[in-house]
């Protein structure tokens, strides 16, 4: 009763803000949401749940023999209860060391011997999700790492509303995470271009270059205002 009290004086408070207010349940249900989808409650509801889910499957693929559409079916959903990923591991996977595609690219050999052969000043080079989310999310990868700082280095800061700047913080990463998913899967629709991954890399870190340069300059003038003042 103890808590559920101090809960309720938290929302009827007259001294607290209303953003906290709005932010607090928000992040008790993002904590909620990470911890019940890190242990699979939502899909397996038990590692039991599971076996007998895939036990399932494969009955009815064994009953289904003859169907081969559904055969294929039945196949995607086993292939996908197996290799599930939390939002944890899906979301470290975007650093992963790995092809965006998995179509080879083949190199011809030349028998030049020629320093100006094009293949050996600018090398064919397929894509990788290391560098193709780098580059292509720096912008929100930047915003994510100071909202890390900020929540880190937040008992050293004087503030008022610490708790209210914890919580903002921790629903900005959320939110970063999510912009950094969204953008870098944008960018892979752009083809490779002309089998040289670097040049998608080169371009998709200018164009993140664009905001981080405007804030600067923005910050800047912003700066030299308040001093003239």
């Amino acid at each position: 009763m103890d808590i559920l009290s101090k809960i309720l004086d938290f929302f009827s408070s007259d001294k607290i803000s209303l953003t906290p207010k709005i932010a607090f349940p928000l992040l008790v249900f993002v904590l909620v949401f990470f911890f019940v989808d890190y242990y699979g409650f939502f899909y397996y509801y038990s590692n039991g749940e599971k076996v007998e889910y895939i036990s399932k499957i494969q009955e009815t693929r064994v009953k289904c023999a003859s169907d081969s559409l559904m055969v294929s079916h039945l196949d995607g959903m086993m292939n996908d209860a197996i290799n599930r990923k939390s939002v944890f591991k899906w979301f470290t996977s975007l650093f992963d060391n790995e092809k965006v595609s998995p179509r080879k690219i083949v190199v011809r050999q030349n028998k030049s011997d020629s320093p100006w052969d094009i293949n050996k000043i600018f090398p064919k080079h397929e894509r990788n999700q290391l560098w193709h989310t780098i580059s292509s999310s720096l912008f929100w990868i930047l915003i994510l790492i100071f909202l890390f700082g900020l929540i880190v280095f937040s008992p050293f800061i004087g503030s008022e509303n610490r708790i209210g700047m914890i919580i903002g913080a921790s629903l900005g990463i959320g939110i970063m995470s999510l912009l950094i998913w969204v953008t870098q899967w944008l960018f892979g629709f752009i083809p490779v271009i002309f089998d040289r991954a670097y040049i998608n890399y080169i371009l998709q870190f200018m164009l993140n270059l664009i905001p981080i340069i405007a804030l600067t300059i923005g910050s800047i003038k912003e700066s030299r205002k308040k001093n003239n003042l």
